[in-house]
């Protein structure tokens, strides 16, 4: 082990102790996937006390669409794992309720980012800064949500040309537990109150701070793509696209903004 995977591994303790007893926290130094471990792991969690797995680094992190996610040591990995108690259908919003609780949390730290739809955060130049990845399980009759987040902390992955660092945006060293202390009690409130109230109290925080809105952006779909105006997202967290004179609603998709592509 390298003198900065051991630095950070003995981080990691320190991070059940400052979330306690309001989290079940589960540190390792390296894991397959945060996701695929809370899903071993996802049987613990309560409504009184989520989980929280996060290790210094990933063997196999993925993002949407099982792509993969470069996580070496230097980089913020973990997996939320939530008690679902309203219907599945009220969570689409998920990922962007995500991105707006880890966006606020970066602008604190002196990184300024914004949000794509419906998972990633960009620098104001367009690397990649953060994804989310979210699954929804079903254990003994229960609804688990699963919410991965991954951040370059302080370096940035060398087989990603479009990556940046929130070092490099704030021009300061982070700790993952120093991430963990900051990130988690928001994004516990942040799920209670989508719990409550669903994803619309949400939709113009999202909006606030998102990327190209207003722009011509081409969405992804599969084997296809649909251009148009992106006009916003929907309270249920759907892509609001003006193409060909109607307004369209996107539910999944890869976005591109056009004026990048020419």
């Amino acid at each position: 082990m390298s003198d900065k995977e051991k630095t950070i591994a003995q981080d990691l303790p320190s991070i059940a102790r400052l979330l306690a007893p309001c989290w079940q926290v589960h540190t390792f130094d390296s894991v397959a996937s945060t996701m695929d471990k809370a899903r071993e792991l996802a049987g613990e969690v309560t409504s009184e006390a989520p989980l929280l797995v996060i290790a210094a680094s990933q063997d196999s992190g993925r993002g949407r669409q099982g792509r993969g996610w470069a996580s070496s040591p230097g980089g913020f990995y973990a997996t939320y794992a939530f008690l679902v108690s309203s219907p599945v259908s009220s969570l689409s919003g998920l990922p962007l309720v995500a991105g707006v609780v880890v966006q606020k949390m970066l602008s604190r730290l002196g990184a300024t980012t914004r949000l794509k739809w419906p998972n990633d955060l960009l620098s104001l130049d367009g690397k990649k800064v953060a994804g989310i990845l979210v699954e929804l399980l079903a254990r003994e009759g229960r609804s688990i949500a699963l919410v991965g987040i991954g951040i370059n902390l302080n370096s940035e992955p060398e087989d990603v040309p479009q990556a940046c660092s929130v070092k490099t945006l704030s021009a300061a060293l982070y700790t993952p537990s120093q991430i963990a202390a900051e990130l988690s009690e928001d994004l516990r409130l942040a799920w209670q109150t989508l719990q409550r109230h669903g994803f619309g109290v949400f939709r113009s925080s999202w909006e606030a701070n998102a990327c190209w809105l207003g722009e011509e952006i081409e969405v992804h779909q599969g084997v296809g793509s649909v251009c148009g105006m992106f006009e916003g997202i929907t309270d249920s967290g759907s892509l609001r696209l003006m193409s060909d004179g109607s307004m369209q609603e996107v539910l999944c998709g890869d976005v591109l903004r056009v004026r990048q592509k020419r």
